[in-house]
């Protein structure tokens, strides 16, 4: 992940290459503590000095956005229940970022399959349902 270092008036000061990130956004100042690693060769950086930074994080491609509520995880990783023929299907996926309520996942789904997103607690494979369309958001 390429980093991008500003001044406090947004001016370019070094490139840098993420290293780690907090877990938790700080709520009372909202901002997350993150390190990176530049060689500084202009030494307009000091130890400890706070930054703006501009994560370049790059773009997903061929992944499926789905309700992150249809996600479920397991000991195993993560999995969807899927209709198939009528029947409930498990499917495991790779989960790659999510967002407020959409999950990006790859794996074996296909665009247009039908997905379970509630009712999990009585789900198990191969259970006879009759899939119900939710309205479209």
């Amino acid at each position: 992940i390429n980093v991008l270092v500003l001044d406090s008036e947004k001016n370019f000061i070094e490139k840098a290459t993420f290293t780690y990130s907090e877990n938790s956004i700080d709520l009372n100042t909202r901002n997350i503590s993150i390190w990176a690693e530049a060689q500084n060769k202009r030494e307009l950086l000091w130890p400890g000095m706070f930054v703006d930074v501009v994560l370049k994080m790059g773009t997903l491609r061929n992944v499926l956005l789905v309700p992150l509520s249809s996600v479920q995880n397991s000991y195993s990783g993560y999995f969807i229940f899927l209709v198939r023929q009528g029947k409930i299907q498990k499917v495991s996926v790779n989960l790659l970022h999510s967002y407020r309520n959409i999950a990006a996942i790859s794996g074996s789904l296909k665009k247009g399959e039908d997905i379970v997103i509630g009712g999990f607690l009585k789900l198990k494979e191969g259970l006879d349902v009759t899939p119900m369309l939710v309205e479209k958001r």
